[in-house]
């Protein structure tokens, strides 16, 4: 026979904040805009050189 009470226990929120994880992902987003910048920033630069 089980125990529900046990469980239950073991059951934890798989939704519970992890501020690690969130600011990954913030580092994650601004990296990546900071990299489409630098992108858009060479082809700028090579079209200003081409003319």
């Amino acid at each position: 026979m089980t125990n529900n009470k046990a469980i239950h226990h073991h059951k934890q929120n798989p939704k519970k904040d992890n501020p690690a994880a969130k600011l990954a992902v913030i580092a994650g987003a601004i990296t990546t805009l900071g990299d489409a910048l630098a992108t858009i920033a060479v082809g700028m630069a090579l079209e200003k050189e081409l003319n």
